[in-house]
């Protein structure tokens, strides 16, 4: 177990949180605007310190990819990579960038809304963090990119947990091992 939500709950939200997030395997978080699937991800890291219940984390380093991400502008891409991999203390990701076919002699702020989103996934990919959180990550891509997306998530989740907030549930739904509807 990662992490434990025990009758967790929040004053600005009628919502009662109670959900393990396992080791392994890739848990899709669904609902309408306003069902709280932002405060539950707030919750799993540790956001909102005001709430009611218990929150057991086994975990401290969480890779988190949210809805609306900011880049640093007028750097190439390969530098942010670089930049990335020293931070992460991992090898640069070839596979991944051959995979998502990410331009790496652009500047980020010349990349195109999908070409970001690679970049973002990409770098949410690297390391060895145990939870990955992925808000979103479908937006901007094209089908390829979201079935190359969809490929790495299979073999991931072999690797760690993985956690995804969607409204759009068709692209995933077949391939999570949990779904948490809210």
């Amino acid at each position: 177990m990662l992490i434990k939500l025990t009758n967790v709950s929040v004053k600005f939200h009628n919502k009662n949180y109670n959900i393990v997030v396992n080791e392994h395997g890739l848990m899709l978080v669904s609902g309408c605007n306003g069902s709280g699937k932002t405060t539950f991800i707030k919750l799993i890291l540790g956001n909102i310190s005001n709430y009611r219940g218990q929150i057991t984390r086994n975990i401290k380093e969480i890779a988190y990819l949210p809805e609306v991400a900011y880049i640093l502008r007028d750097v190439m891409v390969i530098d942010l990579i670089l930049i990335f991999t020293k931070i992460k203390k991992c090898s640069f990701p070839i596979d991944l960038i051959s995979d998502f076919n990410l331009p790496l002699f652009k500047t980020t702020n010349h990349l195109s809304k999908g070409n970001r989103q690679k970049l973002l996934l990409i770098i949410s990919f690297m390391g060895n963090e145990r939870l990955i959180i992925l808000d979103e990550p479908f937006s901007g891509l094209d089908q390829n990119t979201a079935d190359v997306l969809i490929k790495h998530l299979k073999n991931e989740k072999l690797k760690r947990s993985i956690i995804i907030s969607s409204h759009n549930t068709a692209q995933i739904k077949n391939n999570a091992d949990y779904i948490y509807e809210l």
